[in-house]
């Protein structure tokens, strides 16, 4: 009787990423409030390279965390919106040997700053 298996020659290559795919990188972090340390849900982050053409968005977990993939090695501008906050946007570096990691600091609207 013959095996319903049928064996397929290896395919060169096939394991390896294909022609023209460029390594990513990515972005992990957590936007908290500079008065208390606590997080903030729901903000908008948004992270973009104007050069590249390449933007991307998340929104913070209920504990202010946030991740983002698939972004071509190259320095971005990572700004956080979210009623009743400011924060100002920043400049994240993304390679592809490792995340890169952040913490966003946000300060309520209107409040000043502590002397």
């Amino acid at each position: 009787m013959r095996s319903p298996f049928l064996l397929l020659p290896a395919i060169p290559g096939i394991a390896l990423p294909l022609a023209g795919q460029a390594a990513t990188g990515s972005i992990q972090g957590r936007v908290v409030q500079l008065a208390s340390g606590e997080p903030v849900p729901g903000a908008l982050v948004r992270i973009h390279q104007p050069r590249l053409g390449v933007e991307r968005t998340a929104i913070t977990d209920a504990l202010g965390y946030f991740r983002m993939q698939l972004l071509p090695p190259e320095t971005y501008t990572l700004e956080v919106n979210h009623p009743g906050f400011q924060g100002l946007p920043r400049q994240v570096p993304i390679s592809t040997d490792r995340p890169a990691k952040v913490v966003v600091w946000v300060k309520r609207e209107g409040v000043p700053p502590k002397e």
